[in-house]
């Protein structure tokens, strides 16, 4: 083999055909496959005048491709890397497949092994990571960074990053949009119209199907949600056995509903403290507790102590010295069936209950029905 040494050579080197006549310089054998055109060095790059045409085994090391497509402003690097543009305008194809199926979508970036290569008239896409987004034609403005992330996606203005993250089903397609998945498997099975999910932290919604409208931050959070909706979940392992169950409301670490089906359920949960949730609610049945379970809540308003607290049960105190502490609004008649009585004789003191007055305890009696 006869070589070419630069380093011999006292002034640059032109491989040059007549200008009338169009010529062809092939370097390498042609119909065979494993001729390979290297150029290994930062300081050499690949100019042409022309369009420049690379249909085989080319290794860039130091430099980028000449520009494909009509506009001439698509590069590529890679064995099929944007090997259909026509007019579409730039596209950045780096890794072999990447991007392969682009014609005619604008300002896409595809990096890695098959990167983006499903977009085919699609718009401002950033895929970084082998086997990244390979399924969606059309959708614009999704960004995909992670080693799989996004690979049977369908939808369109969602963000995924992390390995696996939003990766969607291969049996039936996602097709969402605004979806936003940031960490490992994170929305790893989603399917059909699973739109407006936030999952963020490793495996968050890793199970998650058809739910939409779901906020989960924090590792494991809704990890087994399958079609349960609106929740917000926020802390590690939060809402992690939750399947079917919506609109709860949960925070704090490790905590999760009453039941993997519970829906409109709230606590919020001081993980250093008691076992018991310092805030609860029923949503549903418009019930609130404070130090109480949601199966114990037997109240609009339920507040429980513990044992040894040693203080109040509940505290108000009126800043504004010309009104009142408490105001009753209700039902008046002239008996004792409803919440307030008209009555006003008929009835005897039962007993007395332990109040605060100013710092000072005091006993304030209570009756029994009046009857007249």
């Amino acid at each position: 083999m006869t070589k070419l040494d630069l380093k011999a050579l006292d002034r640059d080197t032109f491989i040059q055909g007549d200008d009338s006549i169009a010529r062809t310089i092939t370097i390498g054998q042609t119909g065979v496959v494993d001729d390979r055109v290297v150029i290994d060095s930062e300081n050499f790059s690949v100019t042409t005048a022309g369009v420049g045409t690379f249909a085989g085994n080319v290794a860039l090391n130091g430099g980028s491709s000449a520009p494909v497509g009509s506009g001439g402003s698509c590069y590529r690097a890679g064995l099929g890397a944007l090997g259909a543009v026509t007019s579409g305008f730039g596209d950045l194809g780096v890794g072999d497949g990447a991007g392969s199926a682009i014609t005619i979508g604008n300002n896409n970036v595809c990096v890695g092994l098959n990167a983006g290569d499903g977009i085919v008239d699609g718009d401002d896409n950033i895929v970084i990571g082998n086997n990244a987004y390979r399924s969606n034609a059309s959708n614009d403005d999704q960004v995909a960074i992670g080693s799989g992330a996004m690979r049977y996606f369908e939808g369109a203005s969602s963000v995924a990053i992390g390995s696996g993250a939003l990766a969607g089903s291969q049996v039936t397609a996602c097709t969402a949009n605004f979806c936003v998945a940031i960490g490992a498997n994170v929305m790893a099975t989603a399917e059909g119209a699973a739109w407006n999910n936030i999952g963020i932290g490793g495996s968050s919604l890793f199970s998650l199907t058809t739910a939409t409208g779901n906020t989960c931050v924090g590792k494991d959070t809704g990890k087994l949600l399958t079609t349960g909706g609106n929740n917000i979940f926020l802390g590690n392992g939060t809402g992690e056995t939750s399947t079917t169950g919506g609109s709860n409301i949960i925070i704090g670490s490790g905590v999760d509903t009453d039941a993997s089906t519970s829906s409109g359920q709230l606590k919020i949960h001081f993980s250093g403290g008691s076992n018991t949730p310092i805030i609860t609610g029923d949503m549903t049945a418009g019930k609130m507790g404070v130090n109480t379970e949601i199966s114990d809540i037997d109240a609009t308003l339920h507040i429980t102590t513990d044992a040894a607290d040693a203080i109040s049960v509940l505290k108000l105190q009126q800043m504004d010295t010309d009104d009142e502490f408490i105001d009753f609004e209700g039902t008046s008649t002239a008996n004792g069936l409803s919440s307030i009585s008209s009555l006003t004789a008929g009835n005897t003191i039962q007993g007395f209950y332990r109040i605060n007055v100013n710092g000072v305890q005091r006993w304030a009696p209570f009756y029994d029905v009046p009857t007249s």
